[in-house]
């Protein structure tokens, strides 16, 4: 496996083949296994197929965790895992004997157990406090991502307002209760393919184009909230042109042109673009914050050409050929990238720093903040290879 790897329809592949070692020299870019997945093509007689999987946990008994936590009233079922495989395909003549097409479509649908952590939150009562304490707009944007609790369970004290003539601070107690998040667990893909066949006497053309399509949520830190959702988008592509000419029955070209992409984007939307990594480093519990960071993403792009000729005169063949390969990939995987700001104790701030690149100086509440935001630079690759295998056959057993 030298590139990145691209879903294939299970019920399109027409045939596979492995080879674990001892492999012709055209295969010897890659170390390991050979994988070569054959796909359907169009024939003459116009053919369809329809095909649905499924996996429900209605179908399966509850394991002793859920039968323990049924019987003591925190579940009233079982854990969801519920999976869909549903598609179909259709190929045919456009025409008759020289030109096919086919294409297959599937759904995959995972739905899972929902996410339902429970953490504190202050109450009505315990904001509107904290917000009186707030020294900046900056600060008071940060409390309203906050949930608010329904009931208080207990009294946190907060210690603020520090100065000259209080270096202490005046600590006051701050009415907090239980809050719960649910937050769904879901993962879509949808994989396409598209075949195309041309014969022409001596001359054939084959085209293949494979996309895979894969969306999931992504909430980040261990409480998730809604205004921090985001999504995860993976989309790979390949698309193979292969024309064969047979001159003759001992000569025979095979030209292969080969495209491949990988998009992997994890974005950052909602409030997840506006609001830095900010979160107390003595907070107790989850944190109430977007994913740290995000935005990322990966880009892979392979362009490969090859040619090869095969020379067969009795028993012995000769084949030699060469591949081009062209490979970029850019990527942005930085941490804190929306920048990151942190204190564990309020005097302790310098003054003069910034929150979300607002300048705060002079004033009680600091925070530090680091902004980075760099761009990993894309280094373009272009190996190129050649190759010759040599086979006699002498006789059967040699």
């Amino acid at each position: 496996m030298t590139t990145s790897t691209q879903q294939v329809i299970p019920d399109a592949v027409q045939e596979l083949v492995v080879n674990q070692n001892v492999y012709s020299a055209e295969f010897g870019r890659g170390a390991g296994g050979q994988f070569n997945v054959i796909t359907k093509t169009g024939t003459d007689q116009i053919h369809f197929g329809a095909w649905l999987y499924n996996l429900n946990r209605m179908y399966d008994a509850a394991d002793n965790q859920e039968k323990a936590a049924i019987a003591l009233g925190s579940a009233t079922d079982k854990r969801r895992y519920d999976f869909n495989r549903v598609g179909g395909e259709a190929g045919g003549a456009l025409l008759k004997d020289k030109l096919f097409l086919y294409g297959a479509y599937e759904l995959n649908n995972l739905g899972q157990q929902a996410t339902a952590p429970t953490a504190l939150a202050p109450t009505s009562a315990g904001l509107q406090t904290l917000n009186t304490l707030a020294v900046s707009q900056q600060v008071k944007d940060l409390l309203a991502q906050f949930p608010v609790a329904g009931t208080q369970s207990q009294l946190i004290p907060v210690t603020a307002q520090y100065s000259a003539a209080n270096p202490n601070g005046v600590t006051t107690p701050i009415p907090v209760g239980p809050v719960q998040s649910v937050a769904p667990n879901f993962q879509n893909q949808q994989d396409y393919i598209i075949n195309g066949d041309l014969n022409l006497n001596q001359q054939s053309v084959h085209a293949r184009y494979l996309k895979s399509r894969t969306r999931q949520p992504s909430f980040g830190a261990s409480f998730p909230q809604a205004q921090f959702g985001s999504s995860s988008a993976a989309d790979s592509r390949r698309v193979i042109l292969n024309h064969v000419w047979t001159a003759s029955s001992r000569f025979v070209n095979d030209f292969r042109g080969t495209f491949c992409a990988l998009y992997a984007i994890f974005s950052a939307e909602r409030n997840c673009a506006k609001l830095p990594d900010a979160h107390g480093r003595r907070s107790p519990g989850p944190h109430h914050r977007p994913n740290g960071n995000l935005p990322q993403h990966r880009v892979f792009d392979e362009y490969s050409l090859g040619d090869s000729v095969s020379f067969t005169m009795g028993r012995h063949t000769l084949k030699w050929g060469g591949q081009y390969y062209w490979y970029i990939s850019p990527s942005v995987f930085l941490q804190n990238q929306r920048g990151q700001d942190g204190y564990s104790t309020i005097a302790s701030m310098p003054a003069g720093a910034t929150l979300n690149g607002v300048s705060i100086a002079g004033q009680s509440f600091n925070s530090v903040s680091e902004l980075i935001n760099d761009l990993v630079p894309a280094r373009p690759t272009s190996p190129c290879r050649g190759w010759v295998w040599l086979l006699f056959r002498e006789c059967q057993k040699l």
